[in-house]
């Protein structure tokens, strides 16, 4: 997060997702002080739950209280294919299967 314009001072940035127990909720909740000009960086935890599109809101509330959001769609897709396949043969008496 970068300071670009506004009164510098602190930063309260939150995020929450709940997607009917199909997503683990993340929760962020940070405050930190932002100067004129000033980056800050941060990290957000998340862990899901099952394959599906989840939504994330991230809410700023900056130091004049003005709380600008953003609504995130985070897709979570199943990158590895199945691995047990199973085939039924009938084989008649004597014979045999290579």
């Amino acid at each position: 997060m970068t300071h670009a314009t506004g009164p510098a001072g602190e930063v309260r940035l939150s995020a929450g997702s709940e997607t009917g127990g199909r997503c683990r909720r993340v929760q962020l909740c940070h405050s930190f002080t932002l100067g004129e000009g000033e980056t800050q960086r941060f990290s957000l935890p998340i862990t899901a739950g099952a394959v599906g599109v989840h939504p994330v809101n991230v809410v700023l509330t900056t130091p004049d209280g003005t709380e600008p959001h953003q609504a995130l769609t985070l897709p979570v897709e199943r990158l590895d294919p199945e691995v047990a396949r199973t085939s039924r043969l009938t084989l008649a008496a004597g014979e045999s299967f290579r």
